[in-house]
């Protein structure tokens, strides 16, 4: 995760197999971290995801035990995703139709990072430079 103050952002990078537990923690080590601020977009990239050990049931779950937690989030936020396999943008497009209802999150689900960096207002780098630059540590 990085946090990246002077862009309004934080950075999340999902890797190798991912179960659900993994994402609450992420969620709950932001909003317990002193930088934290509700209003900063979220751009999580999940292009070296291998798999994914959730569901809809899964999600619904998370949903419901995070229910505190996404109720530290009272404005609207911009969610981007990177998502370019069929595997990681019908989990996503999942997360959209269960977490948008409920809060005040709007998800972006991009298929390239070039989409991804437009839809977080991001246009003068990538996200290696970006990643560089904020001091990433991946979760």
């Amino acid at each position: 995760m990085a946090i990246c103050k002077d862009r309004r952002l934080v950075h999340f990078r999902l890797c190798g197999v991912l179960h659900t537990i993994e994402s609450e923690r992420a969620l709950i080590r932001y909003t317990q971290d002193p930088a934290f601020d509700p209003t900063y977009t979220f751009l999580t990239d999940a292009r070296g995801l291998t798999e994914i050990n959730s569901g809809f049931l899964e999600i619904i779950g998370a949903a419901h035990r995070l229910r505190h937690v996404l109720a530290l989030f009272d404005r609207p936020v911009n969610s981007v995703l990177i998502c370019p396999s069929d595997l990681s943008f019908g989990m996503a497009r999942i997360m959209q139709q269960v977490i948008e209802p409920l809060t005040h999150f709007t998800f972006h689900i991009a298929r390239t990072e070039t989409q991804a960096l437009k839809a977080a207002g991001i246009h003068d780098t990538t996200l290696a430079d970006l990643e560089h630059e904020a001091g990433f540590t991946p979760i």
